[in-house]
């Protein structure tokens, strides 16, 4: 199964966007204000969750036919939390979470940091620009033109080894924090990494047309 999730942050280039996501979803779930890029993104949502404090009284009209997990707002967990909890009970195969990143930083870094949690879902955050998801202790990833791979350490890292990439490490001890492991290339079809100890946020990014 396929999900897609949308939250409530930025998108300002949706062409580019869907170079990023597939073109068919088994199910669509809007989170709160994530409800706004259903339309240009020409969806229906199968669900909606959340508060709905940030979401306007038209979306929730137009969209009233939709099955509704409706929340308290005074609670212990984001919306996006609660969306996650939803899916990993879904079993998916495959979660985009686009529309989580975006001007409010703590929201940004709380999904980011959300990912080691859900290791076992191939959850993957995604914007115009990046592609965000948990590196396991090996992982592969396919090379996609004019994209740098980064990898945010978050914890010190044992036996680091990075093939088919500019600055390919081999058993490297790394200490937390660093960024050594930011703005790297893939130049084989697939980068490879593999650690013994540690955890690790990959990111594809390109730069964005915007000059941001």
């Amino acid at each position: 199964m396929k999900v897609l999730l949308l939250g409530n942050g930025e998108i300002n280039d949706y062409v580019k966007l869907k170079e990023n996501i597939f073109e068919k979803y088994d199910k669509v779930i809007s989170v709160d204000g994530g409800a706004k890029h259903l339309g240009p993104l020409d969806l229906i949502p199968d669900l909606m969750i959340g508060d709905f404090d940030s979401i306007s009284e038209e979306l929730l009209i137009k969209y009233k036919n939709s099955k509704i997990y409706k929340y308290n707002p005074e609670k212990n967990q984001t919306d996006s939390e609660i969306a996650f909890d939803t899916v990993e009970k879904m079993k998916a195969q495959y979660v985009h979470c686009v529309g989580f990143t975006g001007s409010r930083l703590d929201h940004s870094m709380s999904n980011m940091l959300l990912l080691l949690r859900y290791k076992d879902l191939n959850m993957y955050l995604i914007d115009e620009n990046n592609i965000v998801f948990n590196c396991a202790k090996t992982c592969r990833i396919k090379k996609r033109e004019k994209f740098y791979l980064s990898l945010v350490i978050l914890s010190d890292i044992e036996d680091l080894k990075i093939e088919g990439v500019k600055y390919p490490l081999d058993n490297k001890y790394i200490s937390f924090p660093s960024s050594l492991t930011l703005s790297n290339e893939i130049t084989e079809a697939e980068a490879s990494i593999s650690f013994s100890k540690g955890n690790i946020i990959a990111m594809l990014s390109r730069e964005s047309t915007l000059g941001l």
